[in-house]
């Protein structure tokens, strides 16, 4: 009789065991995404929320330890550049060649935590300015209002102050996102006009952004400038370049931009 049994159940489960392994092959490729569904079963083992919290702060720490060992090696009354993802991703050595300006951007940072970390970011060497791009995750994640934006950025231009009267501030307004409701490019337009309220205090310019070719006519971010729904590709940084050299004539003194021919696209070193 046992053998009849194990007769009759072996190819039962060896279907078993076949489905097991597809299913877990299945699995597995949807976790990397290779398959759809991925999204949703990290979800079920660990709120996105958690692990995207634990991914940023991961990130923070390695930025962190790359500013610590560049704090050492800079040049004398550095230009520095400091705030979000903007920052991150400004092609400083491709626009500003030879002149050392130092990117201290961390990708989805508040405002707040760009101030605890202010310390760790300054290099050894006293900056002569800082261009900055602050609160931009305060006023698309955080939904922070246009008044506890402008406190928020307040806080960060005193503190600078603090540490160095002398030191020139340039701030840049917050770009705009493609695809924005009517109400969010209401409120980033009252959030950029109390931002530049704040730069009215000595050696404080306030960068403009709002206004062609970066922003299109209806207040969104122009496609031909982005390299994705809110980040700038190669031409819009050579814009926001331009920008920020025509703000000061200091800043026009120290940093050379990169200019694109507009016959051949090719890059040419600005005079």
């Amino acid at each position: 009789m046992l053998p009849g049994l194990l007769r009759f159940t072996r190819p039962h489960g060896r279907l078993a065991l076949g489905g097991l392994v597809a299913g877990a092959a299945l699995f597995a490729l949807s976790w990397w995404d290779v398959l759809p569904g991925g999204w949703t079963l990290r979800g079920w083992v660990e709120p996105h929320a958690v692990r995207e919290q634990r991914a940023r702060e991961q990130h923070a720490r390695e930025r962190l330890e790359h500013f610590e060992e560049a704090n050492r090696g800079s040049r004398a009354e550095p230009i520095v550049f400091a705030g979000s993802s903007t920052i991150e991703r400004f092609p400083l050595d491709d626009l500003f060649p030879g002149v050392g300006a130092h990117n201290r951007g961390i990708g989805d940072e508040p405002c707040e935590a760009f101030l605890e970390r202010l310390a760790a970011s300054t290099p050894d060497q006293h900056p002569s300015a800082w261009v900055l791009y602050l609160a931009s995750v305060d006023f698309r994640r955080l939904n922070a209002s246009p008044e506890q934006v402008q406190q928020r950025v307040g806080q960060v231009l005193n503190q600078l102050k603090v540490a160095d009267r002398q030191v020139r501030l340039f701030l840049i307004g917050i770009l705009p996102e493609q695809d924005m409701s009517e109400d969010m490019k209401s409120r980033l337009v009252e959030t950029n006009a109390l931002l530049a309220d704040l730069c009215v205090m000595p050696d404080c310019v306030f960068v403009d952004t709002a206004r062609p070719p970066i922003t299109a006519a209806d207040g969104s971010l122009a496609p031909g400038f982005a390299v994705d729904r809110l980040h700038l590709n190669r031409r819009g940084y050579g814009v926001l370049a331009e920008w920020l050299v025509e703000a000061s004539p200091f800043l026009a003194d120290r940093l050379r931009p990169v200019r694109k021919s507009p016959e051949e696209g090719e890059p040419s070193t600005g005079d």
